[in-house]
């Protein structure tokens, strides 16, 4: 039946996403075990909201399984009220915070593409702020929803257990009156629509930002017949973690139009991505929120159940993106998945000699062999999340 349907799908999809994460979170860690400091900040926030994702796709991937069992409304429930506290708990913590953690990522690549800051002022400045917004906000909602008894079985099981008054569909059936999370409506608006919406929007007004920044720099460019050099395009393009060294797709060539088109292109993927991850999410606790049934939203609630799980997966795909493209044009005969199963396991030798400490963009003029070298980094500093930004 529908729920049955909705489990089986929201399974398969978080099996992908923790699948997608641990991997990320190993090649991270092999990396630094390798002597590769860069881009700390940056791993720091992806390494993170790959933490948090596990314990999302845990939560989504357990469903139903942890509603007290004899709940009404709700089939395959066989729980109790702890489990579902402990699912409510874990699911409103991790889930919030993997996506504030995608909002802090867009924040680091605006201020390095936009803002032309460096990585250890970044680090310094801004990054407690991001970790203490993207940690202690979910997590206090999560302790608030749990003291107050908001977290029961959400109707139909369609989330497990959620922020929603039980039992379900009380003060919308007659003579059912509600015994738990009588205020949950309006804790559900603080504590999901709010923040989901809100993180949309920085999310999709940094991109613009960066677009904009880097559309005007082309005009700029163009009116005043300026031409970058290689060092300014080899940073620029290394900061929105594309590929303009020897790729399968071509050599991207140094001018401002070819910096534009990676941008448009980085953007747009990214767009892409998060718009298919949290977007049907968030439509589908508004229009929860707004008194809709389940069954009036059967599709919406198919959609989210399978992309909204889907975000380790995704991420792993952008995060192996670039160096997968270098595999295949190293052995364009190599089957595909195995140039992937490189992309992921294989580690180069450490540019450390390039960069230093403080994240100084290395001088690639100095000669030929530097650009080669920088030219190499960028390719492995493509293991990013679509737009991710360096300022290597």
């Amino acid at each position: 039946d529908f729920n049955r349907n909705v489990t089986i799908i929201r399974r398969f999809s978080s099996s992908l996403s923790m699948i997608g994460s641990i991997l990320i979170i190993f090649m991270i860690l092999r990396r630094r075990c390798h002597g590769d400091s860069r881009k700390q900040t940056y791993h720091r926030l992806i390494f993170l909201m790959s933490i948090f994702d596990i314990f999302a796709s845990a939560a989504f991937f357990i469903g139903n399984a942890a509603v007290p069992e004899g709940t009404p409304f709700v089939t395959d429930a066989s729980g109790t009220d702890r489990s579902c506290q402990a699912q409510g708990f874990i699911f409103q913590w991790s889930i919030l915070s993997a996506t504030m953690y995608n909002s802090s990522i867009m924040l680091y690549y605006v201020a390095i593409i936009v803002g032309g800051m460096q990585e250890a002022d970044i680090a310094k400045r801004f990054e407690p702020f991001m970790h203490f917004v993207a940690i202690v906000f979910p997590l206090s909602t999560a302790i608030t929803s749990l003291a107050m008894d908001l977290i029961n079985p959400f109707e139909g099981g369609v989330m497990g257990c959620w922020i929603t008054q039980y039992p379900p569909l009380c003060n919308e059936i007659f003579f059912v009156d509600c015994e738990r999370g009588i205020r949950a409506p309006n804790f559900f608006l603080g504590f999901v629509i709010v923040p989901y919406w809100t993180v949309i929007a920085v999310i999709y007004i940094s991109l613009s930002t960066i677009y904009y920044s880097v559309w005007r720099r082309h005009q700029l460019s163009t009116q005043h017949s300026f031409r970058p050099s290689t060092a300014v395009l080899s940073q620029q393009l290394s900061s929105l973690g594309d590929n303009h060294s020897n790729s399968r797709r071509g050599r991207v060539a140094a001018g401002p139009s070819k910096l534009l088109t990676a941008i448009r292109t980085q953007s747009l993927l990214y767009a892409i991505i998060f718009f298919f991850t949290f977007f049907f999410a968030a439509m589908t606790a508004t229009l929860k929120w707004a008194g809709y049934r389940k069954s009036n939203m059967a599709s919406l609630i198919y959609l989210t159940a399978f992309f909204t799980p889907l975000q380790g997966f995704f991420n792993l795909l952008i995060f192996v993106r670039l160096r997968y493209f270098r595999m295949r044009h190293e052995s364009p005969s190599q089957w595909r998945i195995l140039s992937m199963w490189r992309a992921i396991t294989e580690v180069s030798p450490s540019p450390a000699s390039q960069f230093s400490a403080r994240g100084r963009t290395p001088n690639l003029s100095r000669s030929e062999s530097a650009k080669k070298e920088a030219q190499r980094s960028v390719e492995e500093d493509g293991e990013n999340p679509p737009g991710d930004g360096s300022n290597h």
